[in-house]
């Protein structure tokens, strides 16, 4: 399968390169290749050298001279980025053959028609793995506009996510394809975590990289060991994009980053499990901070990734100390409600904000056979806790329907009895009795969260907003591009 992944991959960017150098209206080259990983020629015929960043710059370079004027075959050496291009190819009658090489690389041999059979001194094609495909692709920032297709439903190539600097602002996503790199555009005021992680749950983080302004940490969570790494250009560069390549192919990390001013390369050998199959994204903690994260196709809310994920009573499972956040109104309204059902052994929790950078949040906690109001900050200190309040028992398993509603700083949580009627629970003012100086009278944003386990919400049946049909995903449409730019002051 993986070779037939390489073939697919050289004969579109042939395609695409031929396209690009003829142009659309030319006609296009009759153009075969075939590929091997970590291979060198034998003979090492006459060739010619250029400094390229990845195999797609490579085979333009190749394809610009042409297998009849000199260029017949090419080496992209992913260590030192470099495109070797031969006017001999090796495994022709008389080429010399291949020999096998530790260091990283790509090895294409083009022909005019469909390529002869390799000579015996060369192994075939087919045996080669997706290597240096993998690890020396060229980072850049997932295209907006197009969609792609999971489960027959259609989702977009590009969304863009925002986190905070409350430690409940992390965005957990799965990787749909089992492929082991993804490709982010990312920049932020400050520090930015992204982990890897076996399960929906931050005790199966296996690597965490974090990355700073001009320096990336690299934590090996399964074996142990930190690598920091210090950059010689910016890193993170607000409010510009910095288009970011994460791999672990065959353990080695490599991040791969292009700014406006460098690309550069960090590169760590490490052991990993195979299956780093979740991504949690998050801000470094503290008032004001902003991150911007530009997620490409195959990131998707882990509900997403089966049939029950898009149907009526569809369930979110929310990690523990995690928020789905979303914007209700680019203009904080007086009143705000939501209506759901959870269950979760350590309870669920609703939350209001009335901006996205401030530094207050209103929490409905409902643990057990309580619940009750508390004003916190963005690292989970509280304010000011309210009275307690008995109310309807959460259940580990089975759903509870609870409804929540904000009116101008006053906040009522209702149950549901056993024969559907509607129970007030709790009324809080938070004008009332609080140490805080001005609880906010207006909300922007709702939240359904988690403390210390997971919960699971069934919120899409009491409010369509909260699917993906209608826009929503986590982390998403929480700021606009503007809000996004003004806040993307440094705080270093």
């Amino acid at each position: 399968m993986a070779a037939a992944l390489v073939a697919l991959r050289v004969s579109r960017l042939l395609l695409l390169l031929s396209m690009m150098v003829l142009g659309v209206t030319s006609e296009p080259q009759s153009l075969a290749a075939r590929s091997w990983t970590d291979v060198r020629p034998v003979a090492a015929p006459d060739s010619v050298e250029s400094g390229v960043p990845s195999l797609l710059s490579c085979l333009r370079h190749c394809l610009l001279r042409g297998p009849t004027t000199g260029c017949a075959a090419l080496l992209h050496d992913c260590d030192r980025n470099l495109c070797l291009m031969y006017s001999r190819a090796a495994c022709d009658a008389e080429g010399g053959g291949l020999q096998v090489d530790d260091v990283p690389s790509r090895y294409v041999e083009l022909s005019p028609a469909a390529p002869r059979p390799a000579s015996p001194d060369c192994p075939l094609p087919a045996d080669a793995a997706d290597q240096c495909v993998l690890l020396c692709s060229e980072p850049d920032q997932p295209a907006a506009g197009d969609s792609w297709t999971l489960l027959g439903h259609q989702l977009p190539t590009s969304v863009d996510g925002w986190t905070s600097g409350d430690i409940w602002s992390s965005l957990w996503k799965q990787i749909t394809d089992q492929q082991c790199q993804i490709d982010l555009g990312v920049t932020s005021n400050y520090n930015m975590i992204i982990d890897l992680a076996t399960e929906l749950d931050e005790s199966t983080v296996k690597l965490s990289i974090h990355l700073h302004r001009q320096a990336v940490v690299i934590m090996d969570r399964t074996n142990g060991g930190t690598y920091p790494v210090t950059l010689s250009e910016p890193l993170l560069q607000p409010p510009a994009l910095t288009a970011l390549s994460v791999g672990w192919c065959a353990g080695q990390v490599r991040i791969s980053a292009v700014t406006s001013t460098a690309h550069q390369v960090v590169r760590v050998n490490l052991t990993l499990p195979d299956d780093l199959q979740f991504v949690r994204l998050k801000s470094y903690p503290g008032s004001g901070v902003v991150g911007h994260w530009r997620l490409g196709a195959h990131l998707v809310d882990p509900w997403l990734t089966s049939e029950q994920g898009w149907t009526h009573g569809r369930v979110y499972t929310v990690p523990k100390m995690t928020v789905l956040w979303r914007r209700v109104s680019e203009t904080a309204l007086a009143t705000t409600s939501v209506g759901f059902d959870c269950a979760g052994s350590g309870g669920c929790q609703v939350f209001f904000k009335e901006q996205f950078h401030h530094p207050l949040v209103i929490a409905v906690i409902i643990m057990n056979d309580i619940a009750y109001v508390e004003l916190k900050n963005v690292v989970n200190i509280s304010y000011h806790q309210f009275s307690l309040h008995s109310c309807t028992p959460v259940h580990p398993v089975e759903f509870q329907q609870f409804f929540v509603r904000f009116t101008e700083g006053i906040v009522e949580l209702f149950d549901y009895l056993a024969d559907g009627s509607a129970r007030l629970v709790l009324t809080q003012n938070l004008m009332e009795g609080s140490s805080y100086a001005q609880p906010p009278t207006r909300v922007g944003y709702v939240g359904l969260g988690a403390r210390l386990q997971s919960a699971s919400f069934n919120v899409f049946d009491y409010d369509p907003d909260w699917g993906q049909e209608n826009g929503f995903s986590a982390g998403a449409g929480l700021l606009t591009e503007e809000e996004s730019l003004s806040l993307m002051v440094s705080t270093c």
